[in-house]
């Protein structure tokens, strides 16, 4: 394969056989993939905790319970969203997709083991994690989790540390 570097020559070539020619080295047109954007501390953090538990076994991950948060929007997507439609449709009803300002949200919160998964705790509508609202899932929702799935048995609670599960009146 030529790369960009080898090429001094003007070469013209139709999109189309340029897309012909990608196709054959197998390269196909998708929608760039998200991932977080991590910085140094962040992937220093995530080094550090693999290199912890890089030598636990699977009765050592049987023991811990995982938590996290999710956000939903009520109405409209938060995506792309692709139509096939023809010239001078572009504002037909079923090529468009309705957007608000601000949309409702619920924020949802569980949790999972490898001895089952806990109860869902769906917040209010259009209401935020705190600390307030994390110490009373951690009471309603975490703790009869691990009674149930745990019993007297010993487990690590892991969490994503979000500010909100590390509030000064939770730690002490």
């Amino acid at each position: 394969m030529v790369t960009c570097k080898e090429t001094r020559a003007v070469i013209s070539a139709s999109a189309r056989t340029v897309g012909q020619r990608l196709l054959e080295e197998g390269l196909v047109s998708r929608r760039a993939a998200k991932k977080p954007l991590l910085s140094r501390i962040n992937i220093i953090d995530r080094l550090i905790f693999c290199k912890s538990y890089r030598d636990w076994t699977a009765e050592d991950w049987v023991k811990v319970i995982f938590s996290d948060e999710s956000r939903f929007r009520l109405f409209g997507a938060s995506g792309k969203k692709l139509v096939w439609r023809r010239q001078g449709e572009c504002y037909h009803q079923s090529c468009v997709m309705s957007t608000v300002k601000h949309p409702e949200t619920i924020h949802v919160r569980g949790c999972f083991s490898a001895k089952g998964v806990g109860s869902l705790t769906i917040l209010p509508k259009n209401t935020f994690m705190n600390k307030e609202w994390y110490q009373h899932i951690l009471r309603e929702q975490l703790l009869p989790t691990i009674q149930e799935k745990f019993g007297d048995e010993q487990c690590l609670f892991q969490h994503d540390g979000a500010p909100c599960h590390k509030a000064k009146v939770r730690t002490k």
